[in-house]
């Protein structure tokens, strides 16, 4: 008998154990994200360098999200400033506000920018700054339920050497 219960307490062990390390039943997992940045390199017009993207799918604030981590670099210099710098600081600091279009197969994907803190004049979208030469990561939270996402590019409403109002 006493065996018996040491073996039933090593297998609820080993399960729980499982459990834990797998993240819970397949059926409960989230798939990783497979999807690809359409626009590597410099976003639209500006000295904003995308080093690297990388995508999963999680959750935020209990909403299902499409996770967007990309690392800046900001090759504006001195010499060669953001624009409307010259008002304000002529350092090369960049103040910017990026978000996501998601893409399947299909087409765009309806999906809303949930990363916080949430500014204006974009609802929704945060506004960062990166200081001449530096590099920095950043997280887009897009809430969308879809796990069929192929594709995705970063835009950027506004960028500049100024804080946008």
């Amino acid at each position: 008998m006493a065996a018996a219960t040491v073996i039933l307490v090593i297998a609820v062990i080993v399960i729980v154990s499982l459990l834990a390390y797998y993240g819970g039943p397949p059926s409960n997992r989230i798939p990783p994200s497979k999807a690809k940045l359409l626009n590597p390199g410099y976003l639209e017009n500006s000295r904003l360098f995308v080093v690297s993207a990388t995508s999963r799918y999680g959750t935020h604030n209990d909403q299902e999200c499409f996770i967007l981590n990309v690392t800046l670099r900001n090759d504006y210099t001195a010499q060669e400033l953001p624009p409307n710098s010259a008002d304000y600081n002529g350092s090369g600091n960049a103040f910017f506000i990026m978000s996501t279009k998601l893409y399947s197969n299909e087409g765009q994907i309806a999906a809303k920018e949930v990363t916080e803190p949430h500014t204006m004049p974009v609802p929704g979208s945060p506004q960062h700054s990166l200081g001449a030469g530096n590099t920095e990561w950043f997280e887009i939270d897009m809430a969308t339920s879809s796990r069929e996402i192929e594709s995705y590019a970063i835009d950027i409403f506004a960028y500049g050497g100024i804080p946008i109002p």
